[in-house]
């Protein structure tokens, strides 16, 4: 449930509105592979505004009555009757996804290694290294997520003969390069950051992530390692919201939604064309001169979608 600081003007009154587009598995389920849903919802009512059925006529529309409502037309219905049942048809899908929404995990803007039990924005994060770098016999699989995480320390420092340590208290994390000892947080809050992250996804698997401004104390090249680093390492789906015109830059099978405000409301917008990222980076304050090539593609193990 919204609360009241949640809505727009903490207006109760205004329902929440939400687009939901559903990948058929046969033919008769939705007239397209893919179709999307417009509707409301308000406590546990859902009212559909548009549906992917609004265009058939009755005749067209019958086959996904019968599959949807078991039932089928005894009659020529009116203009009324039929809409009613497109939306009936909408609200029974919608309904029926219920229980295939993902749990998503958020990592937050701000992120700091301290003790405690592990979670997302940092904390404990040397702990469970800790236990990565030695684990159980069995757990092999966290001393692959160490080696990760040891690696791209390496390429983000650009030193091949770099080796991540703890200390024997598991207080803290310290860069080896040939027997100089150094604590990482003496090479800068960017690699400090990135580790945090680093370890965040890597302590989730085949889950939706969602990450809060990760470009935050990142110069713009770190930005494009940390997404090379969780498509080329990781299985998660992740929502990325940013400020950042690094991650424009993004694979094929990605999305960026563009959001803005207008006249006191949020506007989005899915970036589809050189338009639509000429807009987004004025928005950003970035002045371009030249054409600007929107899609770059890193491989596919993970995907991300960007809300800029």
């Amino acid at each position: 449930m919204l609360a009241a600081i949640d809505r727009h003007r903490r207006n109760d009154g205004k329902e929440l509105e939400l687009t939901v587009e559903v990948e058929r598995t046969t033919d008769d389920e939705l007239p397209s592979e893919n179709a999307r849903f417009h509707f409301t919802v308000s406590g546990r009512n859902i009212t559909c505004l548009t549906t992917p059925f609004d265009e058939l006529d009755y005749v067209a529309f019958e086959r996904y009555m019968r599959k949807w409502q078991n039932s089928h037309w005894q009659g020529r219905p009116n203009a009324e009757v039929l809409r009613k049942h497109q939306m009936d048809c909408g609200v029974t899908i919608i309904r029926s996804l219920g229980g295939q929404y993902p749990t998503v995990e958020t990592i937050p803007e701000f992120r700091q290694i301290v003790p405690g039990e592990y979670n997302l924005k940092g904390t404990g994060v040397v702990e469970l290294l800790a236990h990565w770098q030695s684990p159980d016999i069995g757990n092999d699989a966290d001393r692959d997520r160490f080696n990760k995480v040891e690696q791209f320390l390496r390429e983000l420092l650009g030193m091949s003969d770099i080796k991540l340590d703890i200390t024997r208290k598991s207080t803290e994390l310290v860069v080896d390069r040939s027997g100089f000892r150094l604590p990482l947080k003496n090479y800068g809050t960017g690699i400090h950051q990135l580790i945090i992250l680093a370890i965040a996804v890597l302590a989730r698997e085949k889950m939706w992530i969602a990450i809060e401004e990760p470009e935050i104390h990142l110069h713009p090249l770190l930005q494009k390692a940390f997404l090379r680093f969780i498509i080329d390492k990781t299985n998660n789906q992740y929502i990325l919201t940013t400020h950042s015109n690094a991650f424009l830059s993004r694979p094929q099978d990605s999305h960026i939604v563009h959001l803005w405000l207008e006249d006191g409301e949020t506007k989005n917008r899915v970036v589809e064309t050189t338009g639509h990222i000429l807009q987004v980076l004025d928005d950003l304050g970035i002045r371009q001169r030249t054409f600007y090539n929107p899609i770059l593609s890193f491989g596919s193990k993970g995907r991300a979608t960007a809300f800029i």
